[in-house]
């Protein structure tokens, strides 16, 4: 697979950079080391012109509900939408909030809606109020105080679930202080127990090991605080069977994100796919001018970038960066009563990513993959809102159809019936196209042209032209815009920008 773009060159810029400091030091062989790795890492980008067939015996369409689940039947809603899969959340006070005390109406209520169309998927954490040795608060794991009474959480939900979920994650996003409030050590342990817990009750069942927020760090092209992935996955790869990798933030850099991960557990033996939980867009940091905006309000606010402090002033920083947001031009887009032509623009920026990041997560190899969310509004307090989460959301807090609803539920009509993807090289490595061939063996093209983010559709079009081998083209936008445009000698001229387009064939 050609990677010619991202943190592929990144990393060979970090070799080269190291090279240039071994020679300061004329420690020249070390130096000649790392020039001939940086050249033939760049003559094996120059090989790759083919991209990869990847291939799907399922819908690989899925719905996260949001971080929290209140026994909504929404079923209705995911058909519309597409997918064949939504997934939920439980904490273990949320199921069994005393030792004595077990509730379940609310999962009942998720496994109810689960039939032929739509299929379950449970992430599971250890946040207790009485079980666990720390009190992690709304969403954070810890260490079980008993482990056999975490094994019983388990077990007890799994067997509940009757065979109608058969994947269910243990604590996500672990490299993040945020989500596990425990050692590495203890997150193996639980890791262990979850392992079992889930096999006994559901041999057939799938364990899912909660992963990476996909956080990497943009000098090095690695993932942030990667020692605690690296310890887990050399450590307990015979207690899980999937990766979840969550993918929000840069486009672009998907592809090397997603290998990243691939290669570690290729390094270790591991035969391990990535299923995808959480990604979307646009979030204020998939802005380039985004680092911008954040250094200048630090500077304003006083205070330096030290993780201690800034927890110490969360609650002034947090009221002091939404006022900076609803000031900004960019930024107050991402507020709740943003001007109409801000917001505007932000709905195209996400009707745009939407289509691309689920492009290119696909082609990478994911075979499952759920978008968030559907619904966050209703699980926040009164008056909140996240400036990151809270314009992703297909639905308000009542289940009212945003209008991004209808751009993946297009998308999903266009793509649902799924059986391969492969992008096709192109000179322009701006240009992003993809065949998709279908179960009923017809093809679909999607296509776009990489640029900014944010100015990009004030460009003006690029002229594309290329061979599709037929001889009329019905071509739609991801607004649902539509034309009909005949080919000459089957190639098809037409006027690209970043706004992704579906290609396909008009019978005669």
């Amino acid at each position: 697979m050609r990677k010619a773009e991202g943190f592929e060159l990144t990393e060979i810029k970090a070799i080269i950079s190291e090279g240039r400091q071994f020679y300061k030091k004329q420690e020249l062989v070390k130096a000649n080391q790392a020039v001939n790795k940086a050249l033939s890492m760049l003559q094996a980008l120059a090989k790759r012109s083919e991209y990869d067939e990847i291939i799907f015996s399922n819908s690989p369409f899925g719905i996260a509900y949001g971080s929290v689940y209140f026994g909504d039947d929404v079923s209705a809603l995911i058909k519309e939408l597409g997918a064949t899969s939504f997934h939920i959340n439980r904490r273990w006070y949320d199921i069994q909030p005393t030792k004595e005390q077990w509730e379940w109406d609310q999962l009942d209520n998720y496994i109810k809606q689960l039939d032929e169309d739509i299929s379950g998927y449970l992430r599971m954490s250890a946040a207790s109020h009485w079980a666990t040795k720390v009190h992690g608060g709304f969403t954070k794991g810890s260490m079980p105080k008993k482990m056999n009474d975490y094994y019983q959480y388990i077990y007890n939900t799994v067997r509940r679930c009757k065979g109608k979920v058969k994947y269910f994650e243990t604590d996500w996003e672990i490299n993040l202080l945020g989500h596990w409030a425990g050692t590495k050590e203890q997150y193996i342990d639980c890791l262990k127990v979850f392992h079992k817990a889930v096999k006994d009750a559901d041999p057939e069942a799938f364990v899912v090991m909660g992963g990476h927020a996909g956080d990497f760090n943009s000098k090095t092209g690695k993932p942030n605080n990667i020692e605690i992935i690296n310890y887990v996955l050399k450590n307990a790869g015979d207690y899980f069977d999937y990766f979840d990798l969550h993918l929000y933030g840069q486009l672009y850099n998907i592809p090397h994100r997603i290998q990243w991960f691939k290669k570690c557990s290729k390094k270790l033996n591991l035969d391990k796919e990535i299923i995808v939980t959480e990604f979307g867009g646009p979030t204020p940091v998939t802005l380039k001018q985004y680092q911008v905006f954040l250094n200048k309000a630090l500077r304003e606010s006083g205070l330096k970038m030290r993780s201690q402090e800034l927890r110490k002033q969360k609650g002034r920083l947090m009221k002091e960066a939404k006022e900076a947001f609803q000031k900004d031009p960019i930024f107050c887009a991402f507020t709740r009563n943003c001007p109409k032509e801000a917001e505007e623009r932000r709905f195209r920026i996400q009707s745009r990513d939407m289509i691309q990041r689920h492009i290119l997560i696909l082609a990478e190899g994911v075979k499952k993959l759920y978008y968030w969310d559907l619904n966050s509004s209703k699980g926040r307090g009164k008056g909140q809102f996240s400036l990151i989460f809270g314009k992703l959301e297909l639905t308000d807090s009542n289940f009212n159809k945003r209008p991004i609803f209808y751009i993946y539920q297009r998308m999903t009509s266009k793509l649902r019936d799924i059986k391969s993807i492969k992008r096709i090289s192109h000179k322009d490595k701006n240009i992003y196209l993809y065949e998709i061939k279908k179960h009923n063996d017809k093809k679909i093209y999607v296509l776009w042209e990489r640029r900014d983010v944010y100015y990009g559709e004030e460009q003006p079009p690029t002229l594309f032209k290329f061979n599709f081998g037929f001889n009329k083209a019905h071509i739609t936008d991801v607004f649902g815009k539509e034309e009909v445009s005949s080919t000459i000698n089957r190639i098809l001229s037409l006027e690209i920008t970043d706004t992704p387009v579906y290609i396909e064939q008009v019978n005669s």
